[in-house]
């Protein structure tokens, strides 16, 4: 957890590691300590009940809310090239021969 890292890092409050995070001489390190903390609940949002990991990743500063402002923003257009590879798709395994 965010909190057992400041612990664990000697810090006496998370104002204290916030501004650390920000202006000290590790604070890349700092950031990446959150990010991995971050990533460990995201993997837990693909378990059965994921409540608690959807709370502490609120917690971090994640929204659950759609921005629409960033939504109408996004390129609506998407050019897709089709590379022929040679190979044809099959519909089944049966169409498939091996060649030895």
């Amino acid at each position: 957890t965010l909190s057992g890292l400041i612990l664990f890092l000697g810090f006496e409050s998370r104002a204290d590691f916030d501004s650390y995070e920000k202006n000290g001489a590790f604070a890349g390190t700092l950031k990446r300590g959150r990010l991995r903390i971050e990533a460990e609940y995201e993997k837990k949002l693909h378990f059965q009940s994921p409540t608690g990991a959807i709370f502490a990743l609120k917690k971090l500063g994640w929204d659950d809310r759609t921005n629409e402002e960033h939504i109408t923003s996004t390129i609506t257009t998407l050019k897709i090239e089709v590379v022929n590879t040679g190979f044809v798709p099959v519909s089944s395994e049966n169409q498939v021969r091996l060649e030895q």
